[in-house]
């Protein structure tokens, strides 16, 4: 039988999933960075880079904290939609 290491689980802090009106589905990243943002970057550069056909995604910024907001017509918990939104960080 083998045995599992307590120590090498590693948990994962998904944020939670909601459905919102028009049956569509968010989850919501809150990010604190050690710098902040650098002023040549265009957020909303990023945001349409991040953004298809299925997913859209908005960003907003606060100092040293960013709130990276997910949004799909379909279900979150999808595997191809959780790696995208894990990635896409």
């Amino acid at each position: 039988m083998k045995k599992y290491d307590a120590d090498k689980i590693v948990v994962r802090n998904w944020p939670e999933l909601h459905e919102i009106v028009d049956n569509r589905w968010e989850r919501i990243w809150e990010i604190v960075l050690s710098e902040q943002v650098m002023n040549d970057v265009v957020l909303s550069k990023v945001e349409e880079t991040l953004s298809n056909d299925e997913i859209s995604v908005h960003i907003e910024q606060n100092d040293k904290k960013l709130r990276v907001i997910v949004i799909s017509e379909r279900w979150g918990w999808d595997d191809d939609l959780i790696w995208y939104s894990y990635t896409i960080l």
